[in-house]
Protein backbone atom coordinates (compact mmCIF):
# COMPACT_ATOMS: atom_id res chain seq x y z
CA UNK A 1 0.00 0.00 0.00
CA UNK A 2 1.26 3.29 -0.97
CA UNK A 3 2.05 6.12 1.34
CA UNK A 4 2.38 9.96 1.30
CA UNK A 5 3.14 12.86 2.82
CA UNK A 6 1.67 16.25 2.96
CA UNK A 7 3.22 19.49 3.85
CA UNK A 8 1.51 22.54 5.48
CA UNK A 9 -1.34 23.91 4.23
CA UNK A 10 -1.39 27.73 2.34
CA UNK A 11 -4.23 29.94 1.23
CA UNK A 12 -3.48 31.83 -1.76
CA UNK A 13 -5.56 35.37 -2.17
CA UNK A 14 -3.18 36.90 -4.22
CA UNK A 15 -5.73 35.47 -7.54
CA UNK A 16 -6.65 38.47 -9.38
CA UNK A 17 -10.22 39.64 -9.92
CA UNK A 18 -11.32 36.69 -7.99
CA UNK A 19 -12.86 36.55 -4.68
CA UNK A 20 -12.24 33.03 -3.81
CA UNK A 21 -9.08 32.02 -2.42
CA UNK A 22 -7.34 29.03 -3.33
CA UNK A 23 -5.64 26.24 -0.39
CA UNK A 24 -2.23 25.34 -2.11
CA UNK A 25 -0.62 22.30 -0.53
CA UNK A 26 2.73 20.09 -1.67
CA UNK A 27 2.41 16.62 -1.07
CA UNK A 28 5.09 13.62 -2.15
CA UNK A 29 4.73 9.85 -1.53
CA UNK A 30 7.76 8.07 0.68
CA UNK A 31 6.17 4.73 -0.10
CA UNK A 32 5.15 2.85 -3.29
CA UNK A 33 2.19 1.17 -4.42
CA UNK A 34 -0.10 -0.33 -6.71
CA UNK A 35 -3.16 1.44 -5.49
CA UNK A 36 -4.55 4.76 -6.64
CA UNK A 37 -5.07 7.46 -3.70
CA UNK A 38 -8.57 9.51 -3.02
CA UNK A 39 -7.95 12.87 -1.98
CA UNK A 40 -10.28 13.98 0.49
CA UNK A 41 -10.44 17.75 2.07
CA UNK A 42 -12.53 20.08 3.95
CA UNK A 43 -13.19 23.37 3.38
CA UNK A 44 -15.04 25.76 5.76
CA UNK A 45 -17.72 23.46 5.88
CA UNK A 46 -17.50 21.37 2.96
CA UNK A 47 -16.04 18.01 2.99
CA UNK A 48 -14.92 17.31 -0.07
CA UNK A 49 -13.46 14.60 -2.55
CA UNK A 50 -11.33 15.67 -4.89
CA UNK A 51 -10.91 15.13 -9.09
CA UNK A 52 -7.44 16.30 -9.27
CA UNK A 53 -5.06 15.24 -12.70
CA UNK A 54 -0.91 14.39 -11.71
CA UNK A 55 -1.64 12.58 -8.35
CA UNK A 56 -1.60 8.76 -9.30
CA UNK A 57 1.36 7.91 -10.80
CA UNK A 58 3.27 10.75 -9.38
CA UNK A 59 6.27 10.72 -6.82
CA UNK A 60 5.52 14.43 -5.46
CA UNK A 61 3.10 17.60 -6.97
CA UNK A 62 1.11 20.31 -5.70
CA UNK A 63 -2.72 20.57 -5.06
CA UNK A 64 -4.25 23.77 -5.74
CA UNK A 65 -8.14 24.01 -5.44
CA UNK A 66 -10.66 26.60 -4.20
CA UNK A 67 -11.35 27.44 -0.54
CA UNK A 68 -15.34 26.79 -0.49
CA UNK A 69 -16.53 28.67 2.85
CA UNK A 70 -17.37 31.78 4.37
CA UNK A 71 -14.19 34.50 3.63
CA UNK A 72 -15.98 35.97 6.39
CA UNK A 73 -15.04 33.81 9.18
CA UNK A 74 -11.50 32.24 9.74
CA UNK A 75 -10.48 29.59 7.14
CA UNK A 76 -10.37 26.12 7.98
CA UNK A 77 -8.61 23.62 5.94
CA UNK A 78 -7.90 20.05 6.24
CA UNK A 79 -6.26 17.39 3.72
CA UNK A 80 -5.69 13.95 3.18
CA UNK A 81 -5.05 11.07 0.99
CA UNK A 82 -7.21 7.48 1.80
CA UNK A 83 -7.59 4.23 -0.32
CA UNK A 84 -11.86 2.91 -0.46
CA UNK A 85 -11.71 -0.58 -0.17
CA UNK A 86 -15.13 -2.47 -1.01
CA UNK A 87 -17.26 -3.77 1.82
CA UNK A 88 -13.87 -2.54 4.17
CA UNK A 89 -13.36 0.35 5.65
CA UNK A 90 -10.78 3.39 4.07
CA UNK A 91 -8.01 3.03 4.58
CA UNK A 92 -6.06 6.64 5.27
CA UNK A 93 -2.55 6.48 3.48
CA UNK A 94 -1.00 9.86 4.76
CA UNK A 95 -0.70 12.21 7.11
CA UNK A 96 -3.68 14.52 7.52
CA UNK A 97 -2.20 18.32 7.28
CA UNK A 98 -4.99 21.03 8.99
CA UNK A 99 -5.16 24.96 8.51
CA UNK A 100 -7.32 26.49 11.46
CA UNK A 101 -9.20 25.71 14.37
CA UNK A 102 -10.92 22.58 13.34
CA UNK A 103 -12.86 20.50 14.71
CA UNK A 104 -11.35 17.02 15.25
CA UNK A 105 -14.61 15.06 15.32
CA UNK A 106 -14.71 16.09 11.42
CA UNK A 107 -11.40 14.34 10.93
CA UNK A 108 -11.41 10.84 9.87
CA UNK A 109 -11.43 7.87 12.02
CA UNK A 110 -10.11 5.34 9.69
CA UNK A 111 -8.25 1.67 9.90
CA UNK A 112 -4.88 2.17 8.81
CA UNK A 113 -3.90 5.39 10.28
CA UNK A 114 -0.22 5.70 10.77
CA UNK A 115 1.64 8.70 12.50
CA UNK A 116 3.76 10.14 9.45
CA UNK A 117 6.62 10.09 12.53
CA UNK A 118 6.56 6.61 13.58
CA UNK A 119 5.80 5.73 9.39
CA UNK A 120 9.66 7.36 8.54
CA UNK A 121 11.19 5.74 11.60
CA UNK A 122 9.55 2.22 11.31
CA UNK A 123 8.88 1.70 7.47
CA UNK A 124 10.90 3.79 5.46
CA UNK A 125 14.21 2.92 6.58
CA UNK A 126 17.15 5.40 5.55
CA UNK A 127 19.72 3.00 4.32
CA UNK A 128 23.14 2.93 6.09
CA UNK A 129 25.20 6.11 5.78
CA UNK A 130 28.50 4.40 5.03
CA UNK A 131 29.10 2.57 1.78
CA UNK A 132 30.98 -0.39 1.09
CA UNK A 133 34.85 0.04 -0.48
CA UNK A 134 33.73 -0.29 -4.48
CA UNK A 135 30.10 1.24 -4.54
CA UNK A 136 28.61 4.10 -4.92
CA UNK A 137 24.80 5.61 -5.00
CA UNK A 138 22.63 4.71 -7.96
CA UNK A 139 21.50 7.83 -8.94
CA UNK A 140 18.72 9.03 -11.23
CA UNK A 141 20.57 10.46 -13.59
CA UNK A 142 22.89 6.90 -14.13
CA UNK A 143 22.37 4.38 -16.59
CA UNK A 144 19.95 1.38 -15.33
CA UNK A 145 18.55 -1.88 -16.52
CA UNK A 146 16.82 -4.62 -15.73
CA UNK A 147 19.16 -7.49 -14.36
CA UNK A 148 22.50 -4.96 -12.81
CA UNK A 149 23.25 -6.39 -9.44
CA UNK A 150 24.36 -4.42 -6.42
CA UNK A 151 23.32 -3.83 -3.08
CA UNK A 152 20.09 -2.59 -1.33
CA UNK A 153 19.42 -1.15 1.44
CA UNK A 154 17.01 -2.91 3.92
CA UNK A 155 16.35 -1.96 7.76
CA UNK A 156 19.67 0.08 7.44
CA UNK A 157 21.93 -2.54 6.26
CA UNK A 158 23.26 -3.71 2.58
CA UNK A 159 22.20 -6.70 1.25
CA UNK A 160 23.40 -7.86 -2.47
CA UNK A 161 20.57 -7.59 -5.11
CA UNK A 162 19.11 -7.58 -8.40
CA UNK A 163 17.34 -5.21 -10.12
CA UNK A 164 14.47 -6.28 -11.69
CA UNK A 165 12.92 -3.06 -13.19
CA UNK A 166 13.12 0.22 -13.90
CA UNK A 167 9.81 2.79 -13.64
CA UNK A 168 10.34 6.03 -15.71
CA UNK A 169 8.23 7.29 -12.93
CA UNK A 170 11.65 6.96 -10.76
CA UNK A 171 11.11 3.33 -8.74
CA UNK A 172 12.93 0.55 -9.02
CA UNK A 173 11.87 -3.44 -8.78
CA UNK A 174 14.64 -4.86 -6.85
CA UNK A 175 15.11 -8.59 -5.58
CA UNK A 176 17.04 -9.25 -2.73
CA UNK A 177 19.75 -12.56 -2.65
CA UNK A 178 19.58 -12.77 1.32
CA UNK A 179 18.39 -13.37 3.52
CA UNK A 180 14.30 -14.10 1.83
CA UNK A 181 14.78 -13.06 -2.02
CA UNK A 182 12.12 -10.76 -1.36
CA UNK A 183 11.28 -7.88 -3.91
CA UNK A 184 10.61 -5.07 -3.04
CA UNK A 185 10.07 -1.31 -4.74
CA UNK A 186 13.04 1.32 -4.14
CA UNK A 187 12.96 4.86 -5.09
CA UNK A 188 15.85 6.40 -6.96
CA UNK A 189 17.01 9.53 -5.83
CA UNK A 190 18.90 12.82 -6.95
CA UNK A 191 22.36 13.85 -6.47
CA UNK A 192 22.67 14.44 -2.65
CA UNK A 193 19.60 12.38 -1.05
CA UNK A 194 20.84 9.06 0.12
CA UNK A 195 20.78 6.05 -2.04
CA UNK A 196 18.65 2.89 -1.24
CA UNK A 197 20.41 1.18 -4.17
CA UNK A 198 24.94 1.00 -4.73
CA UNK A 199 26.45 -0.17 -7.43
CA UNK A 200 30.53 -0.95 -8.29
CA UNK A 201 30.80 2.38 -11.13
CA UNK A 202 31.73 -0.13 -13.64
CA UNK A 203 28.35 -1.49 -13.56
CA UNK A 204 27.06 1.91 -14.63
CA UNK A 205 29.46 2.26 -17.39
CA UNK A 206 28.84 -1.48 -18.64
CA UNK A 207 24.66 -0.29 -18.71
CA UNK A 208 25.25 2.82 -20.30
CA UNK A 209 27.70 0.48 -23.13
CA UNK A 210 25.35 -2.20 -23.79
CA UNK A 211 22.18 -1.86 -22.13
CA UNK A 212 20.56 -4.98 -23.99
CA UNK A 213 23.17 -7.21 -22.29
CA UNK A 214 21.35 -7.10 -19.14
CA UNK A 215 18.63 -9.38 -18.64
CA UNK A 216 16.51 -10.18 -15.25
CA UNK A 217 16.38 -13.55 -13.74
CA UNK A 218 12.19 -12.44 -13.74
CA UNK A 219 9.83 -10.21 -15.72
CA UNK A 220 8.44 -7.99 -13.56
CA UNK A 221 6.11 -5.05 -14.50
CA UNK A 222 7.97 -1.91 -14.04
CA UNK A 223 6.47 0.16 -10.46
CA UNK A 224 5.38 -3.03 -9.35
CA UNK A 225 6.65 -6.40 -7.45
CA UNK A 226 4.30 -8.35 -9.83
CA UNK A 227 5.68 -10.83 -12.03
CA UNK A 228 3.89 -10.55 -15.48
CA UNK A 229 2.82 -13.88 -16.86
CA UNK A 230 4.10 -15.23 -20.07
CA UNK A 231 2.43 -13.96 -23.50
CA UNK A 232 1.50 -10.49 -21.88
CA UNK A 233 3.18 -7.01 -22.18
CA UNK A 234 3.24 -3.68 -19.95
CA UNK A 235 0.12 -1.71 -21.76
CA UNK A 236 1.62 0.93 -24.11
CA UNK A 237 -1.56 2.29 -26.11
CA UNK A 238 -2.33 5.52 -25.89
CA UNK A 239 -6.07 4.79 -26.64
CA UNK A 240 -8.08 2.16 -24.49
CA UNK A 241 -10.95 1.14 -25.97
CA UNK A 242 -13.64 -0.33 -23.91
CA UNK A 243 -14.18 -3.84 -23.53
CA UNK A 244 -10.07 -4.65 -23.88
CA UNK A 245 -9.06 -7.66 -21.84
CA UNK A 246 -6.38 -6.67 -19.44
CA UNK A 247 -5.07 -7.96 -16.00
CA UNK A 248 -4.13 -4.93 -13.79
CA UNK A 249 -1.46 -5.58 -10.51
CA UNK A 250 -3.33 -6.67 -7.36
CA UNK A 251 -1.22 -7.32 -4.34
CA UNK A 252 1.30 -9.37 -5.65
CA UNK A 253 -0.77 -11.23 -8.23
CA UNK A 254 -3.13 -10.02 -10.90
CA UNK A 255 -6.65 -9.74 -11.63
CA UNK A 256 -8.55 -10.13 -14.98
CA UNK A 257 -10.49 -7.73 -16.08
CA UNK A 258 -12.25 -5.74 -18.73
CA UNK A 259 -11.36 -1.65 -20.02
CA UNK A 260 -14.43 0.07 -18.89
CA UNK A 261 -13.32 4.11 -19.55
CA UNK A 262 -9.60 5.55 -19.04
CA UNK A 263 -7.86 8.78 -19.00
CA UNK A 264 -4.27 9.61 -18.85
CA UNK A 265 -3.25 8.17 -15.05
CA UNK A 266 -6.44 6.01 -14.09
CA UNK A 267 -8.28 3.46 -15.68
CA UNK A 268 -11.77 2.46 -14.94
CA UNK A 269 -11.90 -1.88 -15.11
CA UNK A 270 -14.40 -4.03 -14.64
CA UNK A 271 -13.97 -7.04 -12.87
CA UNK A 272 -15.24 -10.17 -11.01
CA UNK A 273 -15.17 -10.33 -7.20
CA UNK A 274 -16.65 -13.05 -5.19
CA UNK A 275 -19.01 -13.77 -8.09
CA UNK A 276 -20.37 -10.17 -8.09
CA UNK A 277 -19.31 -7.94 -11.19
CA UNK A 278 -17.59 -4.37 -9.69
CA UNK A 279 -15.59 -1.35 -11.41
CA UNK A 280 -12.27 -0.68 -10.03
CA UNK A 281 -10.38 2.40 -10.63
CA UNK A 282 -6.85 1.74 -11.06
CA UNK A 283 -3.51 3.31 -11.92
CA UNK A 284 -3.20 2.93 -15.88
CA UNK A 285 0.77 1.49 -15.60
CA UNK A 286 -0.34 -1.43 -13.52
CA UNK A 287 -2.04 -2.71 -16.74
CA UNK A 288 -0.77 -5.40 -18.99
CA UNK A 289 -2.47 -6.56 -22.12
CA UNK A 290 -1.75 -10.24 -24.09
CA UNK A 291 0.07 -9.75 -26.91
CA UNK A 292 -2.54 -10.80 -29.06
CA UNK A 293 -4.72 -8.24 -28.32
CA UNK A 294 -1.68 -5.62 -28.05
CA UNK A 295 -1.19 -6.59 -32.33
CA UNK A 296 -4.71 -6.27 -32.64
CA UNK A 297 -4.78 -2.36 -31.23
CA UNK A 298 -1.84 -1.75 -33.78
CA UNK A 299 -4.27 -2.40 -36.85
CA UNK A 300 -6.38 0.34 -38.39
CA UNK A 301 -10.20 0.21 -36.56
CA UNK A 302 -8.64 -2.93 -33.91
CA UNK A 303 -10.11 -0.73 -31.12
CA UNK A 304 -13.23 -2.05 -32.70
CA UNK A 305 -13.07 -5.68 -31.87
CA UNK A 306 -13.46 -5.33 -28.11
CA UNK A 307 -16.15 -3.43 -28.27
CA UNK A 308 -18.80 -6.01 -27.56
CA UNK A 309 -17.11 -7.50 -24.53
CA UNK A 310 -18.90 -5.29 -22.15
CA UNK A 311 -22.28 -6.37 -23.36
CA UNK A 312 -21.78 -9.62 -23.44
CA UNK A 313 -20.65 -9.78 -19.74
CA UNK A 314 -23.07 -11.94 -17.68
CA UNK A 315 -25.15 -9.46 -15.32
CA UNK A 316 -24.83 -9.10 -11.73
CA UNK A 317 -26.03 -12.00 -9.95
Amino acid sequence: MPMYQIGPIQIDTRRQRQATPQVVVQWRMVRPGVVSPTVRAITGDRNMILILAGVPGNRSGTLRFDYEGSTRQPAVVAVWFEINRVRKPSSLISNISTYGKIDRKRLPQLAGAVALEEFADKDRRLPPTTLPEGFVPLLRNHAMAPGMRGKAAHENKWFDAEVLAVDIRGWLTVKYDDPDESIRLLPTLPTGDTSFFIVRPSTISAVRRSPRKFRASMNVLPGTIAEMPEDYVPLLAKELPPGLPVKFAFSNGWRDGLVVQSDLHQVEVQTRLGGKTEVRKVARYTLIVSTADSKILRRRNGAQSFKTNLEDEPAEE
